[in-house]
């Protein structure tokens, strides 16, 4: 039987070629470590159209249909799942069945960590995956990579932890391919006296946050997910000036910035927060107070910084992510869509079932279990 990536290519399907999926179906195309054997589109108008000239490329042999039968009835090794954002019920179902019929399935649609939602929602992803002998993996750059990979790697650098604070600074102009009447819900453009924690521009990618709050205050804490309380706040910071960028208007006074902000707590004890700054052209840049940006604010569309108090100290590390491609791709999408990619032989390699990141934590008690059941008789 031949094995893929050793005697074969990956074989890959791709869901949902829209702002992160195309990037992803180029490069499937593009390299000879994969074969595209499948696309899953949402509208009439693209199915039947070659993957190829979905994205600028020549014609590729595979065909894009809006209809689930066909790909499941596909001979698939992974599954790059890039969905629309919707209705959630739906998209776990989509999941469910690719599993089921024996796919892989890698997602950027916070299938990250199922936990959080109890055992048994994580429990159905389980099962699926045990019955298709297949694995669900959730990733991105963050959520994933820089918080619970790099983060917690991080972490190893200590005893014990006190407090943790992510915090992301991303320039969302020409990004958010959405209508006007979608980019105001989401932040911008309103009366900042109007933001409340459950307006549908906080929800929208409430459960992307809760996901990495969950999982790094169990992760780093070593407490199950029902223990973890979380928080949320949503809030906009004017611009003085009025905003003209791309294809976009900003009134003078009206929101320029909007903060998400998720804050985990074991009891009263608050110990992992993470920010989100999006804001809307370079003018408005913002990634929190000056005294607490570490290294200056930067020049970036795209930022990162990882704030640890702990012992034996306070360590502080910035990200500064540039664009070398020369493409009008923002760069926040090239490094999703490489995570997806990167992710691909372990997933396909795992058991079945789920796979989390693989990162160690802080060790914070040193003893082996052994010492611990001699200390409790």
């Amino acid at each position: 039987m031949s094995q893929p990536g050793i005697d074969r290519p990956y074989r890959v399907i791709i869901w949902g070629p829209g702002h992160l999926g195309s990037t992803a179906l180029r490069e499937v195309i593009r390299r000879p470590e994969f074969e595209l054997v499948g696309v899953k589109v949402y509208s009439e108008e693209k199915a039947g159209v070659d993957a190829g000239e979905l994205v600028g490329l020549p014609p590729t042999g595979v065909k894009a249909t809006a209809n689930l039968d066909d790909i499941l009835a596909l001979d698939a090794d992974a599954v790059l799942f890039t969905p629309r954002p919707m209705d959630r019920e739906q998209l776990d179902a989509d999941v469910i069945a690719l599993l089921q019929s024996g796919k892989n399935v890698i997602s950027t649609e916070s299938h990250h960590f199922p936990r959080l939602h109890g055992v048994d929602y994580e429990q159905r992803f389980i099962d699926a995956g045990r019955a298709g002998n297949a694995t669900l993996h959730g990733t991105g750059i963050h959520p994933v990579f820089f918080s619970e990979r790099l983060g917690v790697t991080l972490s190893g650098l200590f005893t014990e932890i006190d407090h943790v604070k992510f915090v992301e600074g991303a320039n969302v102009a020409g990004e958010l391919h959405y209508p006007p009447e979608v980019i105001e819900m989401l932040g911008f453009n309103r009366d900042p006296a109007d933001f409340k924690p459950t307006d549908p521009g906080a929800m929208l990618v409430d459960h992307y946050y809760r996901g990495i709050v969950g999982y790094m205050v169990s992760m780093l804490f070593g407490v199950e997910p029902e223990e973890v309380r979380i928080e949320s706040d949503f809030q906009g910071i004017p611009t003085e000036t009025a905003i003209d960028c791309a294809g976009f208007k900003i009134e003078a006074g009206k929101s320029a910035v909007a903060v998400r902000t998720h804050r985990g707590y074991i009891g009263d004890r608050l110990v992992y927060t993470n920010l989100e700054y999006w804001y809307w052209g370079t003018e408005c840049r913002y990634m929190g107070p000056l005294d607490e940006v570490p290294f200056g604010v930067g020049d970036s569309n795209l930022d990162y910084y990882i704030d640890i108090t702990g012992r034996p100290g306070h360590i502080r590390l910035r990200l500064d992510v540039g664009d070398t491609t020369g493409d009008d791709i923002p760069v926040a999408a090239w490094l999703s869509v490489t995570t997806l990619l990167q992710s691909i032989r372990p997933v396909v390699a795992a058991e079945p079932g789920i796979l989390h990141v693989e990162a160690s934590p802080n060790i914070s008690d040193l003893r082996s279990a052994t010492a611990h059941k001699k200390e409790a008789v």
